[in-house]
């Protein structure tokens, strides 16, 4: 399987409104091929990359913003970034999906790695003048990754 994903999103500072995200994924059931008549029911191995983009802030956040103030004038809220981007994960995943015993027992096992990159941060601008907020995004990546396992088994089977 593979796709290609063209998102767009106001949210964004008019040089980056747009973001591709690609992402491809591959399953071959062993037990079909080379691992046939080994004892497995089922033996899949999956293969996966891709990019998701996140765009969960507010609207009107890469743009210059002004408050009304009750005694008269105005304060700048918020300062424009018209180069503000996507957020982008990075996902890959490699697993395998098992069945044993007529399918009595089966199982998942799975490691994954997700990167986060252009990390979207709403710091406040304070110096030299008012207090300020200014999206952007910062340099930086968040890496979450580990192991997922999972079992399933029928025991006890009764007839009716």
């Amino acid at each position: 399987t593979a796709t290609v994903r063209r998102d767009g999103s106001s949210k964004f500072g008019a040089n980056n409104r747009y973001g591709i995200f690609p992402s491809v994924a591959f399953a071959y059931n062993m037990h079909n091929g080379i691992l046939s008549g080994s004892g497995f029911d089922e033996f899949k191995l999956r293969l996966g990359w891709g990019q998701t983009g996140n765009h969960e802030f507010p609207a009107g956040a890469s743009q210059e913003r002004f408050n009304l103030n009750p005694g008269g004038g105005a304060s700048q809220e918020n300062a424009a970034n018209p180069d503000l981007k996507w957020e982008t994960s990075t996902t890959m995943n490699i697993g395998i999906d098992f069945a044993l015993f007529d399918y009595k027992l089966s199982g998942v096992i799975e490691y994954f790695n997700r990167s986060t990159e252009d990390l979207l941060l709403d710091p406040f601008v304070s110096e030299p003048g008012p207090p300020v907020r200014a999206w952007r995004n910062i340099d930086g990546t968040v890496v979450n990754s580990g192991i997922e396992l999972g079992l399933t088994g029928f025991i006890i089977e009764n007839k009716l």
